[in-house]
């Protein structure tokens, strides 16, 4: 095994299991930002110093941060340098990912297929399965998805922190969705969700997932995902992934009904080849996979004008974003998740405030279920804005007998 092969060996080893290795201090950091996912922008940047010595690493994160035409030069280069070797299962495996988040789905099911007679590391099976499970379920093949999805389930025993594991079960929601109906794929979300907080803890990249197939699910029942798909954006954002924040983008267009002007105009910013392809079928009306046709059902079912579409606003600078259910709040400035499911007065005093302007006796009454006496309250009501401001770093006016948020906080 090569030098770079090992190292990436150990990436998927502790991202998988959890374990540490022992490296050096450049690859060390790089193993440690592998591990936290949401990390791309840092991941990308840690590449960079790696990618003379390490070309397949540097490869990685270019996909990871959605940064495809460099991913595909960098294959061009290896191919040229490489032409009398022997492609190696890493190599690979990249070039199935580059296809995956390019949405080429036969090509994955067809890469995936030659990959698995090689014999591949456990991990790499793991994911390459994982991918071609949404593949084939992408062109129909519902049978060949789901035996790949109980595939990776078996094999995720022996790594049970493997994060193609998780989108995997997450995954399950689509195929529930289309079986059993809307309420029973958010509540298998949520059960995958609350699974993977457990093993992993707070972390954007479960959100992300999370909020796009949420997302998916609410269009099923016409209702607004606006929200959601405002969260996935500022999450992929805050993250670097540059192919996910174009996705939210037009996930926004669909549904605030812009017209075929404003989708090309996304699709020529973005030279992503899977919003790319979308926006095509868009506008033909001819989808090529469910995730199309779930996209055209939603853009015929908006209303659509020749005004501009509602602003998407992806600063994430004072931005936070509440999930109520399960007791987290996400911070745009440092990109982390706070857990609050221990403060479940805290949660309930965010949610209040992110709905307006309120009045002080107004938002004791339902924080508290009692009636606000000034020289009673006064004091344990200051304590407890103080306690919001210092635990969140949400910023909170309090003047002339009203409370405001100033930060946006968005509560799902």
């Amino acid at each position: 095994m090569s030098k770079e092969a090992n190292h990436i060996h150990k990436i998927e080893d502790q991202r998988a299991t959890g374990r540490r290795h022992g490296s050096d201090e450049t690859l060390a950091r790089y193993h440690r930002l592998q591990v936290e996912e949401w990390k791309t922008r840092e991941v990308l940047a840690a590449s960079l110093s790696l990618k003379t010595e390490f070309p397949l690493l540097h490869l990685r994160a270019s996909i990871q941060s959605g940064r495809m035409h460099e991913a595909q030069d960098i294959l061009r280069q290896w191919d040229q340098s490489n032409a009398n070797h022997s492609e190696t299962s890493e190599l690979a495996l990249q070039k199935i990912r580059l296809s995956y988040f390019e949405g080429d789905w036969e090509s994955v099911v067809s890469r995936v297929t030659e990959f698995l007679t090689a014999n591949p590391p456990l991990t790499s099976r793991i994911a390459a399965v994982q991918m071609s499970a949404i593949a084939s379920f992408e062109v129909g093949h519902l049978g060949a998805a789901i035996r790949s999805i109980d595939e990776v389930c078996t094999l995720g025993s022996l790594y049970p922190k493997a994060a193609s594991l998780f989108y995997a079960q997450i995954f399950r929601a689509r195929i529930v969705l289309r079986d059993q109906g809307p309420q029973s794929a958010l509540t298998e979300l949520d059960t995958v969700l609350q699974q993977w907080l457990r093993i992993r803890g707070p972390d954007p990249d479960l959100l992300l997932t999370y909020l796009r197939l949420k997302t998916e699910v609410l269009r099923w029942t016409r209702t607004s995902a606006l929200q959601e798909i405002e969260a996935a954006g500022l999450i992929a954002n805050r993250m670097g992934d540059r192919l996910y924040q174009a996705m939210a983008e037009l996930d926004w267009l669909v549904a605030t009904g812009a017209n075929a002007n404003q989708l090309l105009l996304l699709s020529n910013r973005e030279p992503f080849t899977r919003v790319m392809t979308w926006v095509r079928e868009l506008l033909n009306d001819v989808p090529s996979s469910e995730s199309a046709r779930v996209l055209c059902e939603s853009w015929k079912n908006a209303v659509r004008s020749n005004k501009p579409p509602l602003s998407f606003d992806l600063m994430t600078t004072n931005s936070f974003v509440l999930l109520r259910n399960f007791g987290l709040l996400w911070d745009g400035d440092s990109g982390s998740v706070l857990d609050l499911k221990a403060d479940v007065q805290l949660t309930q005093a965010l949610e209040l405030l992110s709905k307006g302007q309120i009045q002080r006796e107004q938002f004791f009454n339902q924080t508290w279920n009692l009636k606000f006496h000034p020289l009673k309250h006064d004091n344990l009501l200051n304590t407890l804005i103080y306690r919001l401001r210092k635990k969140t770093g949400v910023q909170i006016k309090s003047k002339d007998g009203e409370i405001c948020l100033k930060s946006r906080v968005l509560c799902l």
